[in-house]
């Protein structure tokens, strides 16, 4: 059957991302079409392709094809890219496309060439005008630069969503637990790129959720680490959970990270985050 085929970079699906995808759900409802996203395989901080893949389907796309970022793939002309990709492999009968989208060797092919091409073979075509949100472009360059700085909130605003990070529970060295304050340590499926400190979250685990509070940093204990770790002290759980999958949702940056002069210090740092974080619940 053919398809109606959202076409883009799709490394972060925000609010920009998700309106192309509504524009393609809708004309796939139309006119009998299957609808589609094709997603170059490259890896990106915002979201790793198994999110990828939940998030298009919650929106409606039935068929999401990931291609590999190969010598060929990107030695592929405009125009094999539409023969080779367009109409064999997604056997597309309508695109959907943002008004920047670029394809072909060397990112050569503009929106003006794929009028032709797609005039040239009888395919159909939409271009969605960029989103805007308080006069500025929604785009994954400038949500990446929200999260960088710790601007969690206006992330979370323009990607529609909040910001998470999932991953496996690892064994840490349990400095949490000995003081009254038990954490679990994730170790992420994406590259962390978020701004040390801690943050108001919200973790998931066995489809339920838990309100916590998120270390994200060189040293969320008193000693300090060289790699960046991501610490979660979940509050009223106790469960084990070594070796388990959990998503932490970012909702709020409480402050930056710091070390303390002793467990002392940090016991009553942590209950006072704790104590900031149960107000942020209660709004």
């Amino acid at each position: 059957m053919f398809t109606c085929v959202a076409l883009g970079k799709f490394d972060g699906i925000h609010l920009g991302h998700k309106k192309i995808i509504k524009k393609t759900v809708e004309i796939s409802k139309e006119k009998n079409l299957i609808p589609v996203a094709y997603v170059i395989d490259i890896s990106h901080m915002l979201t790793t392709n198994n999110e990828k893949e939940e998030l298009f389907n919650e929106y409606g796309i039935e068929k999401v094809v990931f291609e590999k970022f190969s010598d060929d793939f990107k030695n592929l002309s405009p125009k094999e890219f539409f023969s080779e990709i367009i109409i064999k492999k997604l056997m597309a009968k309508h695109i959907v496309v943002g008004t920047d989208y670029r394809f072909g060797k060397n990112r050569e092919g503009n929106i003006d060439i794929l009028k032709v091409l797609c005039n040239e073979n009888g395919i159909e075509f939409t271009i969605v005008d960029k989103l805007k949100i308080d006069g500025i472009e929604v785009s994954s360059t400038k949500i990446k630069e929200f999260i960088q700085s710790g601007n969690i909130s206006d992330a979370n605003r323009f990607l529609g969503r909040n910001y998470s990070i999932c991953g496996n529970v690892t064994e840490g060295k349990k400095l949490g637990r000995k003081m009254g304050f038990p954490t679990v340590n994730l170790m992420s499926e994406k590259n962390i790129d978020i701004k040390s400190g801690v943050y108001v979250t919200k973790t998931h685990f066995e489809g339920k959720q838990f309100d916590s509070i998120t270390n994200v940093g060189i040293n969320p204990t008193v000693d300090i680490d060289e790699k960046t770790k991501i610490e979660t002290y979940i509050f009223d759980f106790s469960k084990e959970i070594y070796g388990e999958n959990i998503k932490i949702e970012f909702l709020y940056h409480l402050r930056d990270e710091k070390k303390f002069k002793n467990i002392d210090e940090l016991m009553r740092q942590i209950a006072s985050d704790k104590e900031k974080s149960k107000k942020y619940f209660e709004k």
